[in-house]
């Protein structure tokens, strides 16, 4: 069964495309907040099932945290 939204048919992940197209890497938080939704990770399964080529790192936070932050950008050619 396929759930996954049709990217011609979603805003929120039209949302959370036009701020990839960029190519440069945005927070889940960025993604989030361009897409108005609490589930970037659901995005970007989403766009690589509609066939897109999303890249995943993930970085040290800010000097004063002890987490790290997961990034995404847009690859391909």
């Amino acid at each position: 069964m396929n759930n996954h939204a049709k990217l011609g048919n979603s805003d929120r992940l039209q949302k959370a495309l036009e701020l990839l197209l960029d190519r440069k890497w945005h927070t889940t938080l960025e993604i989030s907040q361009a897409a108005r939704t609490v589930a970037a990770g659901s995005c970007i399964s989403e766009l690589r099932t509609n066939g897109l080529t999303v890249i995943k790192r993930w970085r040290q936070g800010r000097s004063d945290e002890s987490r790290r932050v997961c990034e995404y950008r847009l690859g391909g050619a």
